[in-house]
């Protein structure tokens, strides 16, 4: 977590992002099912330059806190 600077302007930006499955559906069952979630969920962030900060997986959706990354 960092602050950004513009050349007028300081900011800390989070976006809180809740993923839901169609229909509510419970398919993230097992414990391995949620992690394998997890770490997809990071490769994509990290793909796109975003910082999560938080991630949590439950049945049947999952929540994120992220932000763009500091250069």
């Amino acid at each position: 977590m960092s602050i950004k600077r513009t050349n007028h302007a300081r900011y800390e930006l989070w976006y809180h992002v809740a993923w839901c499955t169609k229909y509510r559906k419970h398919i993230f069952k097992t414990k391995e099912i949620k992690s394998a979630v997890a770490r997809l969920l990071r490769k994509i962030a990290e793909k796109y330059d975003l910082e999560i900060e938080q991630v949590e997986v439950l049945s049947d959706h999952a929540h994120l806190l992220l932000s763009e990354e500091s250069n």
